[in-house]
């Protein structure tokens, strides 16, 4: 399946850059496109023929609109940041009137970044006002993650929540395009560490990987800190450090022989 992700403003039709919707400091291009990078990265993670458009700002929507007139993929989802009063709160997403596709895509995306971010599900809206929906071949969603204007932007003002929204909307996707991942490693999910086997996430077992050994919890996060796991307690690393010349990643078990010199094979 190819997908495309796209960040909605950047550059105006003149050449001038455009922020999009503005609140102090903090702009909707900037968040935006750190949001759509996320997204991106989950789906090639998922295993999708994924492209990132417009990251860093110079494709006008004329340009956006012209690259996708065809049916050069199969979907497309364009990444802002909604604009409203100072109590309006939650994500919605918008697709082309009478397109159930695109509206089966719209209901999932926005219930997943609403899960993810903690805030109420606007849901799935029809319009035929956007012209990256209206004026492209794929079948295509804008994606409205939160409100800028509102207490929404403290979810998404660090990195941390803007990979938490990314990975939402690319699993919302994968949900409604039935993507079944089969990568194996370590995901990071805007807060803590996951391990993924043949797609699945792991829980409650112990993992090793470049020679150290990480537990894995009930949650499937990585743990750290002191730990009692089957009655015994282990010391878990809380954050990288080096010890004698041996860097020590988070989470690793801090094994030591009698000479008391860390262990790792």
């Amino acid at each position: 399946m190819k997908i495309a992700i796209l960040i909605g403003h950047g550059q105006s039709e003149g050449g001038s850059y455009d922020p999009g919707a503005v609140n102090g400091a903090y702009h909707e291009f900037r968040i935006a496109k750190e949001i759509g990078k996320a997204t991106y990265e989950r789906l090639r993670q998922l295993g999708a023929d994924c492209q990132l458009v417009n990251y860093d700002g110079v494709f006008s929507l004329s340009d956006r609109i012209r690259q996708f007139r065809g049916k050069e993929v199969d979907f497309l989802a364009e990444i802002h940041l909604n604009s409203g009063s100072s109590t309006a709160s939650g994500p919605e997403v918008y697709y082309f009137p009478g397109d159930e596709t695109g509206q089966k895509y719209a209901a999932a995306i926005s219930a997943a970044i609403a899960a993810a971010l903690g805030l109420p599900d606007r849901g799935a809206k029809a319009s035929d006002y956007y012209g990256i929906i209206r004026e492209t071949g794929p079948t295509a969603c804008l994606v409205e993650t939160c409100f800028i204007s509102s207490p929404d932007l403290d979810k998404v003002k660090a990195s941390s929540g803007q990979v938490l929204a990314g990975n939402a909307i690319a699993n919302g996707i994968a949900k409604a395009a039935g993507l079944q991942s089969t990568a194996s490693g370590w995901t990071w999910n805007g807060s803590a560490w996951h391990y993924y086997k043949d797609g699945q996430p792991l829980k409650n077992q112990w993992v090793k990987t470049d020679g150290w050994w990480y537990w894995i919890g009930n949650d499937g996060q990585m743990c750290t800190g002191l730990q009692e796991i089957d009655g015994k307690a282990y010391p878990l690393n809380d954050e990288p450090k080096e010890m004698a010349g041996i860097y020590i990643p988070a989470g690793a078990l801090m094994i030591t022989n009698e000479k008391g010199e860390i262990m790792h094979e």
